[in-house]
């Protein structure tokens, strides 16, 4: 059941991107360049991964880098932005990468994107599989953790800055 989520037919329409992904960089952005040479740079629709210093934000990062690094990705962007990297699907091998990392426990359900009731869903899985960050007492949102940081409440960061993997897969 769980890879008829993420599973989805190799098909592509005229208003997708395609390209190899060449980068991943902290908090679910993907950069991928096409046959032309043209980049694009964009964040996971619908998702939220952990904040870098957060628990379990190396291995949503490690996960990322597995599911799409150097494949041929299909991504349909979703809202375009002058100032941040546009939000989009990803499709990288075939595999909805945006529910993979929520079925996987790798990133939390956005709280601003829940018309996408499967990824609302594959939360609900990996919360009750107890898969990836779910395995913790009280994980804590990347928007609470954001909220926290600022307010100087978080302690101390749990993944080290040096090991994380976002410089060397650009």
């Amino acid at each position: 059941m769980m890879l008829g989520l993420i599973a989805l037919p190799n098909t592509s329409s005229a208003a997708d991107w395609v390209g190899r992904v060449v980068g991943i960089a902290d908090g679910g952005v993907v950069v991928a360049r096409n046959e032309a040479g043209a980049m694009l740079r964009v964040r996971l629709a619908g998702v939220e991964l952990p904040e870098p210093g957060q628990p379990f934000s190396n291995a949503a990062e490690l996960a990322l880098v597995d599911l799409c690094y150097q494949k041929q990705a299909r991504i349909r962007v979703e809202k375009k932005s002058a100032a941040a990297p546009r939000v989009a699907q990803v499709h990288c091998a075939g595999v909805n990468v945006n529910l993979a990392m929520v079925l996987a426990g790798m990133a939390w359900a956005s709280r601003t994107a829940q018309h996408d009731t499967r990824i609302a869903q594959a939360e609900v899985l990996a919360r009750q599989g107890r898969y990836g960050l779910w395995q913790a007492p009280a994980p804590m949102s990347p928007w609470e953790w954001r909220r926290c940081r600022k307010r100087g409440q978080c302690g101390t960061p749990s993944d080290a800055p040096a090991t994380r993997l976002g410089s060397l897969a650009m």
